[in-house]
């Protein structure tokens, strides 16, 4: 709680309410400055100068960026330029192969049918050379076959091997595309960023230019200064003799300035036990003002809880006074007491005063006014309750004879009976339910 009165008021030194008063034309208005609307300029004011810092760092610090990505770039365009040279000299040695493995199934195939024709040949030998020779070309044949189907295996294997090996490049390739891609879209972004540099650059060579010139107009004025320290040279000596004349004051003065310190000390010891009173006597105004505050809160919870009481009663007593079928205003006015405050004098607004719309401790001022009227109410109401009979004349009875429609005791005829017939014992003392006088005793016609 302490922690929390000192910032408020703290910030209550530091941001009080400011009015500006404006006069136009006959009329005079004010701008009126709370104290949230001036701490949020402040803080504006904070933002902007950290932002200044930011920008003033941040620009010497992406020079260094902006190297490094210009570096980054070449080398990345340098690796592409050598994986474009490494898939050029690929594809040369594909086609190569290519057109050697062309060369050779032409060569087989020559081979193959020249093979067929020797052996259609000797088919038109005599049986017993033909089947010797058609085993030893079997065996050629088969020899051949033999070396083509292991020359087909190998070439298989090489082109799978360059197949495989034209697929990771391609992977590479679109690899270092997607990477060129985005790097030249990095290049692009810090030329723009560059861009803007030089334009701050540019603006900054200005500044530049113009402290140059307030530099060759410093250089004039040191000139001048330089004469003037020429002519106060000339003058020193002649206040060096002056010097010696007030050297000789000046040792009359040191005593005196003796005296004085000697003075001076004895008020500021008084000052200091002074200044220790104040301080005790500010600690103590502030206890005492937490007391008043803890002492106006208690009060307001008693006012609360005084007025919470009184409606409750004021309500109770309204609703038994209701069930009795009565008007209660009626009631309060026939005794010319409503409950009111004899309060008077003309409407004056606040709004015509100076300062504060709100007057000093109102709510506690409106409570108080607010239990005075309910407290005058309930004191009326307990007069009305005093003076209603609301029970009965006698202590122990029973009903006889209700009100409404009965039959006579008399004549046994239905009748309308107008009262309440209560029974007891005989000289049961009655009593009035309700103060009042006495305005007949005796028979009454009908009713005894």
């Amino acid at each position: 709680m302490n922690n929390r009165n000192k910032v408020s008021r703290l910030l209550e030194r530091l941001f009080p309410e400011r009015q500006f008063f404006l006069r136009s034309r006959g009329k005079v208005g004010y701008i009126r400055l709370g104290r949230n609307v001036q701490i949020a300029c402040a803080s504006l004011a904070m933002v902007a100068v950290t932002w200044i810092g930011f920008t003033s760092v941040s620009f010497f610090v992406l020079g260094d960026w902006l190297e490094q990505k210009d570096a980054e770039i070449s080398r990345g365009q340098v690796a592409y330029r050598d994986l474009l040279y490494e898939i050029a000299e690929f594809h040369g040695r594909f086609d190569d192969i290519i057109i050697s493995l062309k060369k050779n199934q032409s060569h087989l195939s020559s081979l193959v049918e020249s093979a067929s024709r020797r052996l259609t040949l000797e088919d038109m030998r005599t049986e017993g050379s033909r089947s010797v020779a058609s085993k030893a070309a079997t065996t050629r044949v088969r020899a051949v076959h033999d070396a083509l189907n292991s020359g087909l295996r190998e070439l298989e294997g090489a082109l799978q091997f360059i197949s495989g090996r034209n697929e990771a490049l391609e992977n590479n390739l679109g690899q270092t595309e997607s990477r060129l891609r985005a790097v030249v879209a990095e290049h692009r972004r810090v030329q723009a960023e560059r861009s803007e540099l030089k334009a701050r650059v540019g603006k900054l060579e200005g500044d530049l230019q113009q402290v140059a010139n307030l530099l060759t107009e410093t250089d004039l004025e040191r000139e001048q200064v330089t004469q003037m320290r020429d002519q106060l040279a000339s003058n020193l000596t002649s206040l060096q003799d002056q010097m010696l004349e007030l050297s000789d004051r000046n040792q009359a003065l040191e005593e005196i300035l003796g005296l004085t310190e000697t003075e001076l000390n004895r008020y500021i010891t008084k000052y200091s036990r002074v200044t220790d009173d104040r301080d005790q006597l500010h600690n103590r105004v502030e206890a005492l003002e937490g007391r008043l505050i803890g002492l106006q809160n208690n009060q307001q919870e008693l006012l609360t809880r005084l007025t919470k009481r009184t409606v409750d009663n004021i309500a109770e007593v309204e609703n038994m006074i209701a069930i009795a079928d009565l008007d209660v205003d009626q009631l309060l006015k026939r005794l010319g007491d409503t409950g009111g405050q004899g309060i008077g004098g003309p409407f004056i607004p606040l709004s015509t005063y100076a300062g504060s719309a709100d007057g000093p401790d109102d709510g506690l001022e409106m409570q108080q006014i607010a239990l005075d009227h309910n407290i005058s109410r309930w004191e009326a109401l307990q007069k009305v309750v005093r003076q209603l009979p609301i029970t009965a004349p006698i202590d122990h009875y029973w009903v006889s004879s209700r009100f409404g429609k009965r039959r006579d005791p008399v004549n046994k005829r239905w009748s309308r009976h107008e009262g309440l017939d209560m029974v007891s014992r005989h000289r049961t003392p009655v009593m009035a339910p309700a103060p009042g006088i006495v305005t007949f005793i005796g028979w009454k016609g009908r009713y005894g």
